[in-house]
């Protein structure tokens, strides 16, 4: 059967998308107040002390 006859291949996909948009806007705010900030924990001052730990 050709491809374009096949029909939507995934017919969930505006549901996934949705539930990710949702939880992105849901998360965002709640990430800024906790003041999460991974790129931290790669700059030098973080990287010295653990890999000396190491």
């Amino acid at each position: 059967m050709p491809l374009s006859l096949a029909g939507p291949r995934d017919p969930a996909w505006l549901g996934r998308v949705f539930a990710v948009a949702a939880t992105a806007v849901v998360l965002w705010p709640v990430l800024v107040l906790a003041e999460f900030k991974p790129w931290t924990l790669f700059s030098p001052e973080s990287l010295k002390p653990t890999l000396r730990f190491l």
